[in-house]
């Protein structure tokens, strides 16, 4: 099994390299927008190469939930499927689902553009999990699917996008609704039934990692 993690795709077609998209990357928290296209190309050479039975993306798939960073970046894993075989599962990460700061980059303003809802993201990345899903939640967009015979994936959206609008920004803190914990358990006691193996793959931390940052990185509950 590979992971990967907040990738940040931003779409080469977003962006050009003039003073606003130079000021974005200059004020940013250390992600290379600038070079995430040649990055993720590479990422995916490298795993044509390795030939994992799996890639994991466990949230954050794009730099602000723009539409079609999503869609280049769905493009690119389903030709990864298709030249290696590795069977590619992910999940939303808190940048990724009804996100004000879409933005596309053109010489010295930024302009809005169009992000995705929790059905949009659904739909993009159907093949990469839903259509695939052993089980799904009805409160999140969480989902089960099987690695193999006796390992499973339990993928959770640990994501609170529903205020974003609202607020004018992507929400950080994550928590999991209790019709979620209840499914949850069911997924678990199923597995348990059938001797599976389950690994758990969420954005947010379950833990802290560090005594100064996990306001809002760590699960609420």
């Amino acid at each position: 099994i590979a992971v990967a993690s907040d990738i940040h795709y931003l779409s080469p077609s977003l962006r050009d390299n003039g003073e606003a998209f130079r000021a974005f990357q200059a004020s940013g928290d250390g992600r290379q927008v600038d070079y995430v296209d040649d990055i993720v190309r590479a990422f995916v050479r490298d795993l044509c190469r390795r030939r994992p039975g799996v890639l994991v993306v466990s949230g954050d798939l794009t730099n602000n939930g723009e539409r079609q960073s999503h869609l280049g970046l769905a493009q690119k894993l389903k030709g990864l499927e298709q030249a290696s075989g590795t069977r590619v599962f992910v999940v939303p990460g808190n940048h990724d689902i009804l996100n004000p700061w879409a933005r596309r980059f053109e010489g010295t303003r930024q302009h809005p553009t169009d992000s995705i809802t929790r059905d949009g993201f659904k739909q993009i990345y159907a093949e990469f999990a839903y259509e695939e899903a052993i089980s799904e939640d009805s409160s999140s967009l969480s989902y089960l699917a099987a690695a193999s015979e006796d390992l499973w994936l339990l993928m959770i959206d640990t994501n609170d996008y529903r205020l974003n609008r609202a607020l004018g920004r992507p929400g950080t803190r994550g928590f999991i609704a209790n019709g979620t914990l209840d499914w949850i358990k069911q997924c678990s006691e199923r597995a348990a039934e059938r001797g599976v193996q389950v690994i758990t793959v969420m954005h947010h931390n379950l833990v802290d990692h560090s005594d100064v940052l996990h306001r809002g990185y760590t699960l609420d509950n």
